[in-house]
């Protein structure tokens, strides 16, 4: 399919690189030099696949994080992320008078970020954070009141600071979206000038991304585990396959705040027919005609 030529490459991709994989489950990443709007938009992303038993060592991260347990997916912001951090390793002397332990303790450490546990064992509840400073730090989309719900269209949860206020301290928000058998999304942007990186959960479908400039720089065919960023200032529509398709995203602003093109809350309709109708070269007929179009649907448009 045709698209205009661009300087970063914004061709939804699977993860490129593989930090480790054994019987505990393997983690995934995207390579920012294989990914250069990732570079651009100050994000990362890896994908995470516990088996059964499999456990994610606790291990610290300098830049804030978002799972979206699917298998498990994560998106980081790196605005703040110190450089080759993970590779300044104290020695085993430092970290066992540290921790006050033998040093063949230490020494017995595996340096694997996913482990298998032994049989029998079983991890605790979290505890509760509600009282917490940060307060609680999961949040169920699939049990969320929806934000948009449109029969045989599709339905939307939007994860804010109102729903996480956590997420007020890592300046980033979130949504998950569920798109019926041949819908479609309404061209949208990012009112706040925020980029998107959409990972796709499941389903197929076709996504167009259009820049400031008028030309389409993604016409692209999406299936599950792919991940694509829709930059600042671009508009991006997307149409599900004979499965529908569900996709998860992370917007790099804390109250992610979207307009739309089309459908009842479409931003042309807030114009006047006289402007209509010289901005587009249109008789008032034809300007009737398209205002009187899609007064019923929102955001999300079923087939016909």
């Amino acid at each position: 399919m045709a698209a205009a030529h661009l300087d970063v490459d914004l061709t939804p991709q699977s993860p490129n690189a593989r930090f480790c994989a054994n019987d505990g489950g393997n983690y995934e990443f995207w390579l920012s030099a294989h990914s250069k709007m990732l570079k651009e938009a100050r994000v990362g992303a890896s994908r995470f696949s516990l088996n059964p038993r499999g456990l994610l060592m606790p291990k610290y991260s300098d830049s804030n994080q978002i799972f979206y347990v699917l298998e498990v997916f994560c998106v980081s912001e790196t605005r703040a992320k110190a450089s080759n951090l993970e590779n300044s390793l104290f020695t085993p002397d430092f970290i066992a008078q540290a921790w006050d332990v033998p040093e063949e303790t230490v020494n017995s450490q595996k340096e694997e970020r996913i482990v298998l546990l032994k049989e029998g064992i079983s991890m605790p509840e979290t505890t509760d954070l509600s009282n917490s400073p940060y307060g609680e730090f999961a949040y169920n989309c699939e049990e969320a009141k929806l934000d948009v719900d449109i029969k045989n269209g599709g339905r939307v949860s939007v994860v804010s600071s109102d729903s996480l206020p956590i997420f007020k301290h890592v300046s980033l928000g979130a949504d998950l979206v569920k798109l019926d058998p041949h819908a479609m999304c309404s061209p949208g942007f990012s009112s706040d000038s925020a980029y998107q990186v959409t990972y796709i959960v499941r389903g197929s479908g076709r996504v167009q991304v259009v820049n400031q400039n008028g030309e389409r720089v993604i016409d692209h065919m999406l299936e599950p585990g792919c991940l694509f960023i829709v930059p600042r200032f671009h508009v991006v529509s997307k149409r599900a396959g004979e499965n529908g398709m569900e996709w998860f995203s992370i917007i790099t602003t804390e109250k992610p705040v979207f307009s739309h093109l089309a459908g009842r809350t479409g931003v042309i309709k807030s114009l006047s027919p006289k402007t209509i109708c010289a901005a587009f070269n249109v008789e008032d007929g034809v300007e009737k005609e398209l205002r009187s179009r899609r007064t019923n649907d929102a955001i999300f448009f079923p087939p016909k």
